[in-house]
This record gives structure tokens, sequence and C-alpha cells, in this order.
């Protein structure tokens, strides 16, 4: 199974930094990450992929992507930081859904992997 934890942050007013980690048996290409500002809302809804401004990682479609090309860069054990500015106000939760690069019918594919979807609580007010 494919997992990130969040092994740290920390956040002001305006700037969220975390640290992720491969915590799982697979490499993996990125993640999508959202967040919310209601802990008892049960899905994030807020997409916070356009506010990153530290690499390592670009935006590809509304995932950040640790990799150039379709390779999975992210290999478990590997931890990686990531700044990102602009937030809205209150955040309280932060959700995480690992992705890769997969061969799917001779084809590579960007898949999410929704089954090892994490959310923390956070406070950042």
């Amino acid at each position: 199974m494919l997992w990130i934890v969040l092994k740290d942050y920390n956040c002001s007013t305006n700037q969220l930094n975390i640290t992720l980690k491969n915590n799982g048996k697979f490499n993996l290409a990125g993640f999508f990450i959202h967040a919310s500002n209601n802990t008892e809302q049960k899905i994030a809804t807020i997409d916070l992929s356009k506010n990153l401004n530290q690499p390592p990682g670009e935006i590809y479609g509304s995932a950040v992507v640790v990799t150039l090309g379709n390779e999975n860069f992210m290999k478990p054990g590997n931890e990686n930081g990531y700044i990102f500015d602009n937030l809205p106000p209150n955040i309280e939760l932060i959700e995480f859904i690992p992705a890769r690069f997969q061969e799917e019918n001779n084809k590579i594919r960007f898949v999410s992997c929704s089954g090892a979807k994490i959310t923390e609580k956070i406070n950042c007010n």
C-alpha cells in the first residue's frame, strides 16, 4: 500500500511549511493536497496545490509532483519539505492523497491512490 505521512508542519498567518515522508513500499510521483477550515467537514475542499511556493515540486493538474517526466522519484523512506503561500484563513485540517505514474494498457497514466488518503488536524490560527 502507498501512503504519505505528515512528519512535521509549521504555519503562520499566510504560509504553511510541511515535511512529508513516503512511508509506503512504492515510489511516488507526488500528492494531492487539500485543506479545510472546519474539522467537522468530511472532505477537504480547498485545493492548496496552486499555492506551492517552494520546490521540490511542480503542479501537474491539481497535484504537486516531485518528478521530471513520468518517473516516480519519491522513494520509500524519503522526506521532502514544501512551502505553500497565500493560505485561506483558519486552516484546521489538511488532506493528502498520494499519486504516481503507472503503466496501464501500454500507456503511462497519472493515478491517485485514494485508498491511501490521510487527513490530519492542524492548527494554523
